[in-house]
């Protein structure tokens, strides 16, 4: 059951993703702690993944259904520089610094939720419109910037950054943010692409700064996000790379190194965390 299991969920997610390669990835990732197990489990999901990945490929004289391409359209053609390598680092830590906060929000709303579930999840469905609609009083801008899925908001916001104000950005971190993290624990979300769509929103606002440029925010703030919250930095390369399209192979050597900071930085965290919490009883 449990083999039949990871075999669907593979297919499952490469349906989703529009690619199985992000499924086989992302599933060895997470089998790679089944020991001896680990090669049935992977096999059986690649398989999995393959014949899933025939629904919107299609076959034969069958062009199969159709499935919205997860590319970002509009960015942006870039090469990485000098600049691009000096900005990685701080932008990554500070990318992973907010999804952890995100993260951290999550999982003490679903410790109050398991004990309080009917309270918790009403006021968390609250707690989320009125980031909406703070949001929207607040800078003029739809309430759906905070309550769409980042999959559907990230063309929008990546296609014309010029149209976000400075201000208008960080509201969107702060109150998007909150609305994330009381979702994860609470309520319903997936954790994937709100993450990625903070990520690209990091990425826009920083954009400006000397020698950096957009697409390379952009590919820093998405990966460091990613992989900060799912802690699988490998599936979150892949992830970046296929949602920049063209791009995806220039901006790959700061999105790896984006991805080993963000790791390096998630684990820091979880680490202070731990230290600090029996000190405060």
């Amino acid at each position: 059951m449990s083999l039949l299991a990871a075999a669907g969920s593979a297919a499952a997610i490469a349906t989703i993703f529009g690619n199985p390669l992000v499924a086989g990835v992302l599933m060895l990732e997470v089998v790679g702690f089944a020991g001896s197990q680990v090669l049935l489990v992977l096999l059986a999901c690649l398989v999995s993944s393959g014949i899933g990945a025939l629904i919107f490929t299609g076959l034969g004289d069958w062009t199969g259904l159709f499935v919205p391409s997860l590319q970002i359209p509009g960015l942006r053609a870039a090469t990485v520089g000098w600049a691009d390598l000096l900005w990685v680092v701080p932008l990554a830590v500070l990318a992973a610094i907010g999804a952890q906060l995100c993260r951290r929000l999550g999982l003490r709303t679903a410790q109050a939720a398991a004990a309080h579930t009917l309270a918790v999840t009403t006021a968390v469905g609250l707690i989320v419109g009125a980031c909406a609609a703070g949001f929207s009083l607040i800078t003029g801008r739809s309430v759906l910037d905070v309550l769409q899925s980042g999959e559907a908001a990230l063309p929008a916001l990546v296609s014309s950054p010029h149209s976000w104000s400075v201000v208008a950005l960080l509201l969107l971190l702060v109150f998007k943010g909150a609305a994330y993290g009381f979702s994860l624990g609470s309520l319903r979300g997936g954790p994937t692409f709100p993450a990625v769509f903070l990520g690209a929103a990091l990425g826009v606002l920083v954009g400006p700064l000397p020698g950096l440029g957009v697409t390379a925010g952009i590919a820093i703030g998405m990966t460091a996000a990613t992989t900060a919250v799912l802690r699988l930095p490998v599936t979150s390369i892949v992830l970046v790379v296929l949602l920049l399209g063209p791009e995806g192979t220039s901006q790959l050597p700061i999105i790896m190194l984006a991805a080993a900071v963000a790791t390096v930085t998630a684990v820091a965290l979880d680490g202070a965390g731990r230290a600090i919490r029996p000190a405060r009883q």
